[in-house]
């Protein structure tokens, strides 16, 4: 009425609706990075251990995803070839998604997470040393294999490393955790790139 607008000062807040520069749920950045580390003391050993590694996995894995088209098509491979050598890792990782669930029934998952850890990392090292399309392909293929034997083995070693009540906040910290990362590695290298390229 009176041709004021819903943004007028005579008309009330809704309920619940924040105040100007009011951080939403009340929540601040120092109230986030201390409930992060109230939420971290609570995990066990073991799994802030694997939070560690899902960090330093997320940077890894993110650098050579985001350079490898760019070696390749240096490499002066045609886009198909480039296209086949990136689509290795998808294979591979829908190739073994399923076995690899049967094989986590019957083995204990700290072996097989350190194991295919270290194979994709071998694989991912071995890329510029590979001679042809057909290797490059196979090296990617095996890194796609590897890092999926990996994330199927992360639900049954978070699910009997943490009691009920911190299970949504282990699967949620290591998601983040590898997510942010990536973020934080993918920025990096292209950086690097950029300061190292003539």
């Amino acid at each position: 009425p009176g041709g004021h607008s819903r943004c007028s000062p005579y008309y009330p807040p809704a309920p619940g609706a924040l105040e100007p520069g009011a951080a939403p749920f009340g929540l601040t950045h120092e109230s986030m990075i201390r409930r992060f580390v109230d939420d971290l003391s609570l995990l066990g050993p073991a799994v802030r251990k694997y939070l560690l590694g899902s960090a330093l996995m997320g940077m890894a894995f993110a650098v050579p995803w985001t350079l490898l088209s760019l070696y390749l098509d240096r490499l002066g491979l045609s886009k198909v070839e480039i296209g086949e050598v990136v689509s290795a890792e998808s294979w591979g990782r829908m190739l073994v998604a399923v076995p690899a669930a049967f094989l986590l029934a019957t083995r204990r998952t700290v072996p097989v997470l350190v194991a295919t850890s270290l194979v994709a990392g071998v694989a991912t090292a071995a890329l510029p040393w590979m001679g042809g399309t057909a290797q490059l392909f196979a090296a990617n293929l095996v890194r796609g294999f590897a890092d999926q034997v990996h994330h199927v083995a992360i639900a049954p070693f978070l699910f009997r490393n943490t009691r009920e009540t911190e299970r949504a906040t282990a699967f949620a910290m290591a998601e983040a955790v590898h997510t942010l990362m990536a973020v934080v590695g993918t920025a990096g290298c292209g950086q690097v790139v950029a300061w190292l390229t003539p």
